[in-house]
């Protein structure tokens, strides 16, 4: 009995130090932060289900933080004034071992993807000076703080993708084209706003502009706060908008089960 106890006891210490080694090399994954020297772009294009912050300190440059081991399957690319960025489907089939599972969940502190967990989370900046154009798609998020240097912006959201900001953004014209659950959401001050919202994509958030001229069909839905001289919300097939605020001059057609609510004072 003291032999087996003694053979019990040598296994469940190795055991044990076996547990604390992979969990040592769990917490050891080394986060390596990549600087890629790109310039000359204006049109910024998320096509992966990933996290990507602009930031308007008036240089150019992408700088990715993640596990070193996900860095070959980040994509940064320029096409022109494009800038490209996603994820190699195929090398992080390699990564995982997974050919089948395309599921990628990013967090503060891990990054789950295809089952397998990589802590440190990811973060890709982008540095901008001028922009013309962000679209995102493929469940890819786009944030900012603050401003952006735009004179005319146009923001694409597309199949679950979303593109929200803090703060006030400022432009002289804005066009905002969502589809298929794309999402915006924030504050824009301006001259004049073009909104077209499809499918299940929507706007959510405050506009202070001259002009307005909102185009919503098939579910897709504008809500928020407009002060403008001038506002036209065209709704059909089921589009939806609640307004409030102050318009000066308001033309509103609704048809195909559309729905248009104004109020003077936003909803309790």
């Amino acid at each position: 009995m003291n032999l087996n106890n003694n053979i019990m006891k040598t296994i469940r210490i190795k055991m044990a130090v076996l547990a604390v080694l992979m969990a040592t090399v769990v917490c050891g994954q080394e986060i390596t932060t990549q600087h890629y020297e790109v310039a000359g772009y204006d049109n910024i294009e998320v096509s992966s289900a990933i996290d990507v912050r602009l930031v308007a300190d008036g240089k150019e440059g992408v700088t990715v933080s993640c596990d070193e081991r996900l860095l070959p399957a980040i994509i940064i690319e320029q096409r022109g004034n494009k800038l490209e960025i996603g994820v190699d489907w195929k090398k992080l089939h390699w990564i995982t071992g997974r050919k089948r599972d395309r599921h990628i969940s990013i967090h503060k502190n891990r990054v789950e993807i295809n089952g397998m967990v990589f802590s440190g989370g990811m973060q890709i900046d982008v540095s901008v000076k001028h922009v013309k154009a962000i679209s995102t798609s493929a469940s890819g998020d786009v944030t900012w703080e603050g401003d952006l240097p735009a004179d005319e912006l146009h923001l694409n959201a597309f199949s679950s993708g979303d593109i929200t900001w803090e703060g006030t953004l400022t432009a002289n014209v804005l066009h905002i084209d969502c589809a298929s659950s794309g999402d915006v959401e924030g504050v824009y001050k301006g001259g004049s706003a073009f909104v077209e919202l499809s499918s299940s994509g929507d706007y959510e958030g405050v506009m202070e502009v001259e002009t307005l001229d909102a185009q919503i069909s098939s579910s897709g839905d504008f809500e928020g706060r407009v002060n403008a001289v001038k506002a036209v919300f065209d709704l059909s097939s089921s589009g939806d908008a609640e307004v409030w605020g102050v318009i000066d001059s308001l033309y509103v057609n609704a048809c195909s089960s559309a729905e248009f609510n104004g109020k003077k004072n936003p909803p309790a």
